[in-house]
């Protein structure tokens, strides 16, 4: 199944949870950044995502700034590389599935946080 078909059954509440994978996370966020301008591809993945994270029981799991930092970073990634599909996206970029990604940028403390959850929150380690 293609990233793009995945995106559209993450849109209308029909991908399964336990086949939406981290590279599956990264990959959808590149189809839709592809196909769409960040707002969209923003509420598409974020509306998405949360009620992925509700139908599996595990709202709690959903968290903006991780969603935010991600795909803010994709997009910069997509606006500069120009990929064909997330495909290439996600051969050009085998960073971004890394976990220590996120775990360079945020502290595990910033990233457990309410706040976190509920609203984008700036990384709190500095990259060398």
């Amino acid at each position: 199944m293609s990233y793009l078909d995945k995106l559209s059954q993450l849109r209308d509440g029909t991908l399964p949870a336990d086949q939406f994978s981290h590279r599956d996370h990264i990959g959808v966020a590149a189809a839709a950044l592809i196909e769409t301008d960040f707002s969209t591809a923003h509420n598409w993945i974020a509306d998405g995502i949360q009620s992925l994270a509700k139908r599996a029981g595990a709202a709690d799991k959903f968290s903006a700034t991780i969603t935010f930092f991600y795909l803010s970073e994709i997009a910069e990634r997509v606006a500069e590389q120009r990929p064909q599909d997330a495909e290439e996206f996600l051969r050009d970029n085998p960073d971004l599935l890394a976990p220590e990604f996120l775990t360079t940028r945020f502290s595990a403390a910033r990233l457990a946080s309410p706040l976190s959850r509920a609203l984008p929150l700036m990384p709190d380690r500095i990259q060398a």
